[in-house]
């Protein structure tokens, strides 16, 4: 079951419109969306915790969103009103929405980096790097 927060609330109304999807089209949109980021439960080289959010890009739907998996909450979402956000979008995500997703996305890439376990992420890393920049285009 997924919850959103507050602020995706507010997001969801804001950039998006129209009535809060249900925890059903929530798991479709998952399933059909592009994982740009996989959550993980990780720690700081000083051992304090860190999550790292999960990230959704819907193409179809122009949005994406931004997920805490582990307690199930939608955490915040991008898109656009003017975009039309039901199954026949080829896209839709407004120059703003995609520098915010690109920002987010290099400060990911930025700590993966610095993992120790980076020679064994490197693929996926490189994967974010093309989505990187596929959305400055």
């Amino acid at each position: 079951m997924y919850v959103f927060t507050e602020h995706a609330r507010e997001r969801w109304e804001e950039r998006i419109g129209g009535a809060l999807p249900s925890n059903l089209e929530i798991e479709r949109i998952i399933g059909e969306s592009i994982i740009l980021q996989k959550f993980r439960q990780t720690y700081t080289p000083r051992g304090m915790p860190l999550k790292i959010l999960s990230l959704y890009w819907h193409i179809r739907r122009g949005i994406v969103m931004k997920m805490d998996e582990k307690h199930g909450k939608v955490v915040t979402v991008l898109g656009s009103k003017e975009a039309d956000h039901g199954e026949t979008n080829e896209g839709g995500m407004t120059y703003e929405d995609k520098v915010i997703v690109a920002e987010e996305l290099k400060r990911s890439v930025a700590v993966l980096e610095k993992r120790e376990n980076y020679p064994v992420i490197k693929e996926q890393v490189d994967r974010l790097r093309k989505t990187i920049v596929e959305l400055e285009r």
